[in-house]
């Protein structure tokens, strides 16, 4: 079962809409250390983001909400190393430092990372943040909450269709804001319906 986020969701006017579009339009995340595939409707990703999550308490998150990430974001600049993943995008390798797979282009809220990215077509969009060091994620981390990810030249947004997260094994993952598998990991469109409750 996917719940609903609490935000609008773009181009998608009523719950009837929403219903009859995402019958067909999950995408699972499959890994190897879970029996079954997370499915999820905004993200998934690795990297910054996914070590914010593996590392923020729930007691946290109950008490602060959305503070809490904001907390656990400067948090992981302080103790942020270097590091780079292995990972396929429709079979082409690539090593970012941080990769989100977008269903939607709203992030976090109201933060924008795939421009094009939309719930009510059957796409995924990779964004992938190439340079490892702590100064490039500061930059951007700003970026995102100002706006800007566009103009920063290293960064790139694609379509794709199956994106396959290699390596290093055992890296968290964040699915919809939250750590929900390990690397290694694979997602793709759901093959069967799913379940929807607003």
């Amino acid at each position: 079962t996917v719940f609903l986020p609490d935000f609008p969701l773009e181009g998608l006017p009523g719950m009837g809409d929403v219903r009859s579009v995402y019958d067909e339009l999950a995408a699972d995340l499959v890994a190897a250390d879970s029996a079954e595939p997370w499915r999820f409707l905004l993200m998934a990703g690795i990297g910054f983001d996914a070590e914010v999550g593996a590392h923020l308490a729930p007691r946290l998150k109950r008490h602060l909400g959305k503070g809490a990430y904001v907390l656990g974001s400067l948090a992981q600049l302080a103790r942020h190393r270097p590091r780079r993943f292995l990972v396929r995008v429709d079979g082409a390798a690539m090593q970012p430092a941080s990769l989100v797979v977008a269903r939607a282009h709203f992030y976090g809220g109201r933060f924008v990372l795939a421009p094009e990215a939309r719930l009510d077509e059957k796409r995924l969009h990779v964004v992938v943040f190439p340079d490892p060091s702590r100064l490039a994620a500061l930059r951007y981390l700003a970026a995102v909450v100002t706006g800007t990810l566009p103009r920063q030249r290293d960064v790139a947004v694609r379509a794709a269709a199956e994106i396959e997260f290699a390596g290093p094994a055992g890296a968290p993952i964040q699915v919809d804001g939250d750590v929900r598998a390990h690397l290694p990991a694979r997602i793709r469109f759901a093959a069967t319906p799913v379940d929807l409750i607003a």
